[in-house]
């Protein structure tokens, strides 16, 4: 009998101890926690986001150097809706400061960025309608290291 209530006494403990550990991930308002830093790197591709988050605001550095292109490095800000982060990419690009518009569908631990038509504005090339957004799912930018 002892030995059954010191089992059940581990159990409960164990319960305890594992059950009511909380995802890192998701914060006080039980949102999505986007810091850390990002990395999808295949076949002279790479695309790296260190990205920082306070409340809805996310921002942080970027860089993309994809095969048979210029190399694009630069900051972005955005925001976070539900699970679209939607925000503005200024970049350097062979010497010339530009400014894009920039979407990530995020599914957990991954960011899939999204395309759609562009028009140019004062501000740079912003979607003519991020409604019409299409997500690349073959490039998936992970999570390689949360903070």
């Amino acid at each position: 009998m002892k030995q059954v209530s010191i089992a059940i006494s581990f159990f409960i403990l164990f319960i305890f101890i594992f059950g009511c550990k909380s995802d890192t991930r998701q914060n006080a308002a039980n949102t999505l926690n986007l810091s850390g830093i990002y990395r999808y790197d295949l076949n002279n591709n790479l695309i790296e986001m260190v990205l920082n988050q306070e409340n809805d605001k996310v921002s942080g550095t970027v860089t993309y150097a994809l095969d048979g292109k210029d190399k694009n490095l630069g900051h972005f800000e955005g925001s976070l809706n539900d699970n679209l982060l939607l925000g503005t990419f200024h970049f350097q690009s062979e010497g010339v400061m530009s400014s894009r518009q920039m979407a990530f569908e995020i599914h957990g631990d991954t960011l899939y960025e999204g395309f759609a038509p562009v028009q140019e504005t004062d501000s740079g090339m912003v979607f003519k309608d991020p409604r019409s957004l299409t997500f690349n799912k073959s490039m998936p930018i992970l999570l390689i290291q949360s903070e």
